[in-house]
């Protein structure tokens, strides 16, 4: 019996993840929430250069990011997100989610997700000039909306504003495979 391979699709649809809708009924909650980790100076837990282009606020991380990340980093990131964290917990199919900036200028270097999950990136912060680039379509990254991506491809994130970009980041399993 032949195996039949699916393909991989750069870019998303919502249809796919209808769970996600709640995401655009909430933006302020999430917006208000992530500029508070921020002015808290909560940066990557294993980050010291407060200089860094990209800062996350891992709200539940990966399985295997638990062992890696300090506690009391995750219980205070949650602590100063609570309404995110209870709305986006209960999500079906939600592997991980975290609060992500990219400074004004900066960009994400090329990389492919070893997993065979999507990231849906739902834009609270960001100015003209920010896209995201997956495989050989280019997306621009504009706040409010919700990008959807397999981060199984090579993929990369450029600011090219003079704001700094502020999104929650989804990890999902892929409702293709």
């Amino acid at each position: 019996m032949e195996t039949l391979i699916k393909p991989k699709v750069a870019f998303h649809s919502l249809e796919l993840y209808p769970q996600l809708a709640l995401l655009f009924n909430n933006f302020q909650i999430f917006k208000q929430e992530a500029l508070n980790c921020y002015s808290e100076h909560l940066t990557k837990f294993d980050e010291i250069d407060e200089e860094a282009a990209l800062k996350v606020i891992p709200l539940r991380p990966e399985e295997s990011d638990w062992e890696r990340i300090p506690n009391e980093f995750i219980v205070k990131s949650r602590n100063l997100a609570p309404q995110t964290v209870h709305l986006v917990e209960p999500l079906e199919n939600v592997k991980a989610f975290a609060f992500s900036s990219l400074k004004a200028g900066a960009r994400i270097t090329s990389y492919k997700g070893e997993k065979p999950y999507v990231m849906a990136m739902f834009c609270l912060q960001a100015d003209k000039g920010v896209y995201l680039k997956n495989e050989n379509k280019k997306q621009e990254i504009i706040e409010g909306e919700l990008l959807i991506f397999d981060a199984t491809m090579e993929h990369k994130v450029v600011n090219n504003s003079d704001k700094d970009r502020i999104v929650l980041l989804l990890l999902l399993d892929n409702a293709l495979t």
